[in-house]
């Protein structure tokens, strides 16, 4: 019975190599045309995902003195919160 099977399968495998039907053959000659994938716009709202505080390292009541451009960086502290 072993001797049976051992055969019938190694017929089933040489008949699978030599069979001419295994391969593929393209049906047409010519290419098809390349289809270019469109682009999606761009978005048009902007959602901020952080937070900025600047904070005064000055003693201060004075909000404008915090956005003042001719303090020097050391006298405002900038923390960011990202937020999710």
């Amino acid at each position: 019975m072993n001797k049976h099977l051992s055969i019938y399968i190694t017929f089933c495998c040489l008949l699978g190599i030599f069979h001419p039907g295994s391969a593929q053959v393209p049906v047409t000659t010519q290419h098809t045309a390349a289809t270019p994938v469109i682009r999606p716009s761009a978005y048009t709202t902007t959602a901020y995902s952080s937070l900025y505080i600047w904070t005064p390292a000055m003693i201060t009541t004075d909000t404008d003195a915090v956005l003042d451009t001719s303090h020097t960086a050391a006298a405002v502290k900038l923390t960011t919160q990202y937020l999710d």
